[in-house]
């Protein structure tokens, strides 16, 4: 028998701009997360993300991931907290989220 139970799990939809905006930033902070990458490959990824991105997360001189940082509440437990699948667009061009999360 398994001890993981469901402690939140909900969907809803949005156009797909923003599925994709969303999918960038749980790469971003997954990316930040695993504290082994380099300021230059930072710089590099935040380049790659888009002007978007950018312009909805800008950075600051020192990180180019401080305006998206700056949601966190404590840069320690750097962490979404949830998971998520992204569905395929449906017939009103609505995507689909799944999110979830389990103790």
């Amino acid at each position: 028998m398994s001890n993981s139970y469901t402690k939140a799990a909900f969907s809803l939809a949005v156009t797909p701009g923003e599925a994709e905006m969303l999918a960038r930033v749980v790469a971003a902070v997954d990316l930040i997360a695993r504290g082994d990458v380099g300021l230059e490959a930072l710089e590099v990824r935040y380049a790659q993300l888009g002007p978007d991105f950018a312009t909805l997360f800008p950075r600051s001189e020192l990180s180019p991931f401080d305006g998206l940082l700056d949601l966190v509440p404590d840069l320690h437990f750097l962490e979404l907290g949830f998971d998520l699948e992204i569905g395929e667009p449906d017939a009103n061009g609505q995507v689909p989220l799944f999110f979830s999360s389990a103790l």
